[in-house]
């Protein structure tokens, strides 16, 4: 069933469920941040957020400062964290947190600004407790498998399950 966010339609058929997971049924905005998309597969819940920096109802300034933000690493990184933290620590209260986790971040920037996704994944991974298990010896699980930050091109590549068709309606 295909589902739109933004200028995107996502194609979640071959997931075993998904939602919308920012909207008005989270109930709790006011204290916790929401990823866009939680999916689950047979043997994993992938956490989708969408990022679009190359939307035309954004104003050329307000473009220019996110993407320095982005360039910046830290302060970019410092908006996903939440979202990623508080939809797990939600979906563990509702006693969803049964398989392994990723995190993927969709991003798309103008084609004239030259980035890394590879570099803002590492910053990502950095930033995560994804090793935890290892690192502290006292974990009994993990929070997260693993975390990506995907341009359009490298998305298919990476979830060739859940395709996405940018720009709704070209």
């Amino acid at each position: 069933m295909p589902n739109t966010e933004e200028e995107y339609l996502f194609d979640f058929s071959n997931a075993l469920a998904w939602e919308k997971f920012d909207d008005d049924r989270h109930a709790l905005s006011h204290c916790m941040s929401a990823v866009d998309f939680v999916v689950e597969t047979k043997s994993r819940l992938d956490l989708i957020e969408i990022k679009n920096v190359n939307r035309t109802r954004i104003a050329a300034k307000e473009i220019r400062k996110y993407l320095k933000k982005i360039m910046e690493g830290d302060p970019f990184i410092n908006e996903l964290i939440p979202k990623f933290r508080d939809t797990w620590l939600y979906l563990w209260c509702e006693g969803r947190v049964t398989k392994p986790v990723r995190f993927f971040v969709y991003l798309e920037l103008p084609h004239e600004f030259p980035y890394q996704s590879g570099r803002l994944t590492s910053c990502l991974r950095q930033q995560m407790p994804l090793y935890g298990v290892k690192r502290t010896g006292r974990w009994k699980r993990e929070l997260a498998h693993d975390a990506w930050i995907l341009t359009p091109a490298e998305w298919m590549s990476a979830i060739p399950e859940f395709p996405i068709k940018t720009k709704v309606g070209e």
